[in-house]
């Protein structure tokens, strides 16, 4: 038995797989050993065990946002070697290896993450060989659900947006338009705040404002992430993307892509079912 993690900033996935088959799923809130502590980490470790029949598996794969230095991942990897002290072996590996992973299995290809954040490196037999620099929110995250989220929050407080759109969002929201700026410096995860408007947004989709918002965004992506990390990598690499923002706005990264010439062969919402039969296969079951 072995139980796969992919968690990001907004929710995690917890699937059990035995036998050679899915046994069991359930899903927490997002984990990030940048924002959460490690009792906040053990406590959702807990609820997922207790949601998934306190299972006691042979290994735990474990792919997370914040966890590419050793430090973050030794955070992580304590919490599951305590909360599953059954498991022989316990791997805290960076979201990108699991997107690549999924989408790629032991293939080359340019794997991109668009979701609460975004990121994007080479992948070949399941190692990440190149990667994107990954400023965070503050800096980066061109192409994901918080880019996207606080690029339509700054229009909606600049007056930029359409007054159906804006009386639609404040009714949502249940805050004024002079308590949305302070409530947004006060939070802790602006990020994820920003990303959980990804499905009121794209109910617009259509409309210019939000269109232009959108396609602004991905036109970031491919220029400052996907351009550079295809420099001297064969023309016809697969490209392949996963996450919230990237299968809720499928069209409008195809889009993106189109517009520079690349084309987006594969994209999932959340890599956690391409991660079980990756580790499935490498278990010999396939």
């Amino acid at each position: 038995m072995i139980l796969v993690i992919d968690a990001g900033n907004t929710k995690a996935d917890w699937a059990l797989a035995d036998r050679g088959a899915l046994a069991g799923t359930a899903a927490t809130k997002g984990i990030s050993p940048y924002f959460n502590t490690p009792k906040e980490i053990t406590a959702l470790a807990e609820e997922a065990a207790v949601a998934l029949g306190r299972p006691n598996p042979q290994a735990v794969y474990y792919y997370g946002t914040g966890c590419q230095d050793a430090r973050k991942q030794q955070i992580v990897q304590r919490v599951l070697q305590e909360v599953f002290s059954g498991s022989h072996h316990v791997e805290v590996l960076d979201d990108l290896t699991g997107a690549g992973r999924a989408l790629f299995g032991h293939q080359r290809g340019l794997a991109i993450i668009s979701g609460t954040g975004s990121n994007a490196g080479i992948i070949y037999q399941g190692v990440v060989t190149k990667k994107t620099r990954s400023l965070g929110y503050l800096l980066g995250d061109e192409g994901s659900g918080s880019h996207i989220g606080f690029a339509f929050l700054k229009a909606l407080l600049l007056d930029k947006l359409p007054d159906d759109i804006a009386s639609a969002f404040y009714q949502k929201c249940e805050l004024k338009a002079t308590d949305l700026l302070s409530h947004l410096y006060s939070l802790k995860k602006p990020q994820t705040y920003a990303a959980s408007w990804v499905p009121f947004i794209s109910g617009y989709a259509k409309h210019p404002v939000i269109r232009s918002i959108v396609s602004e965004s991905f036109d970031a992506m491919v220029s400052i992430m996907i351009k550079p990390m295809l420099e001297g990598e064969p023309p016809e690499i697969p490209i392949g993307a996963c996450g919230g923002g990237a299968s809720v706005f499928k069209e409008e990264m195809e889009l993106a892509f189109d517009r520079r010439g690349l084309s987006l062969q594969k994209i999932v919402g959340s890599p956690i079912h391409g991660l079980v039969d990756y580790h499935l296969a490498q278990q010999g079951h396939h």
